[in-house]
């Protein structure tokens, strides 16, 4: 077996040492296609869940259009006004990982929000308590200068903040809820009956995922993506903001956008990438609870 073995290899290695030039590129051709053969086959074979499920998560996204509900009036023989009207007051965001000025971008937000929270002087202190998350009202020394201080400060560390929610898988069923619970791994958490993952509270990732692997069916593969530590690509700075705040705002985007079309100001100098100004419509009802057991009657998420 062995000498018969060795015939082959050296009947071979005579054959390809005799080719000429033209027949070495032409073997190489065949085992190019080959490859390339084999290399397809894989992908959208072998390898088709895997590969469709990693398409579907870059390429797709679920986007919510709020609708407008327009306007009630009331008859010209009554009140003369408006039951119900709906508003779009907007939401200020923000995508940390564009190209632009920081320093530019920290000391724009932090007028703002400061101006769109402490507009009424007699409500600053309590509507930055509630947006810092930090008890102010007992503070009667605060200047504006300490107040900005701490506002440039929240919104730099929310930025600089990774990702610490990324779904593992959903749907799971109580059997394999009660089983990973019982684990009791500090980076791992359930919302209803979906998993969700902190990566950044990872202790052992290649011990977790192989446990993980085990509980869920999927495979290291799979996995691994959600243990990434990545940076945020949005974040919320002020939900619901004022109509001039939101003027002011547009203002600076159309400005900046300008001035980059027209030369005037580099991306790296400018602020403009990192706004994002979304749709929010609220309904108002300017005579309150008039008219609500015909017209109905929502709060101000919708309810």
């Amino acid at each position: 077996m062995k000498i018969h073995f060795e015939r082959i290899i050296h009947f071979l290695y005579n054959y390809f040492r005799s080719l000429d030039r033209i027949g070495i590129i032409w073997y190489v051709g065949i085992i190019y296609v080959v490859f390339l053969l084999f290399t397809t086959f894989r992908f959208t074979v072998l390898d088709h869940e895997f590969y469709a499920a990693k398409a579907k998560d870059q390429q797709t996204m679920i986007l919510k259009n709020p609708a407008s509900r327009g306007s009630i009036f009331s008859s010209e023989d009554s009140l003369h006004g408006a039951f119900g009207v709906s508003t779009n007051l907007g939401n200020l965001a923000i995508d940390p990982s564009q190209t632009g000025s920081r320093d530019k971008l920290l000391s724009f937000l932090t007028d703002i929000v400061f101006e769109e929270f402490c507009r009424n002087t007699s409500e600053c202190l309590e509507n930055m308590s509630s947006y810092l998350r930090e008890d102010f009202t007992t503070r009667t020394d605060m200047t504006v200068t300490e107040m900005k201080e701490k506002i440039k400060f929240h919104i730099m560390t929310k930025m600089d903040a990774p990702i610490e929610s990324v779904e593992v898988m959903n749907a799971l069923n109580e059997d394999i809820i009660q089983r990973i619970s019982t684990w009791q791994e500090p980076s791992l958490y359930f919302v209803s009956n979906n998993l969700y993952i902190n990566p950044t509270k990872v202790q052992n990732r290649e011990e977790l995922i192989a446990r993980l692997s085990l509980a869920l069916g999927k495979t290291r593969e799979e996995l691994l993506p959600k243990f990434e530590i990545r940076k945020k690509r949005h974040l919320e700075i002020i939900r619901k903001m004022s109509v001039s705040t939101r003027d002011t705002i547009t203002k600076r985007m159309n400005t900046e956008k300008l001035a980059i079309a027209s030369k005037q100001l580099s991306k790296e100098d400018s602020i403009y990438y990192f706004l994002k100004i979304e749709d929010n419509l609220v309904r108002y009802y300017p005579e309150q609870n008039i008219g609500s057991q015909i017209i109905g009657f929502v709060d101000g998420e919708g309810v």
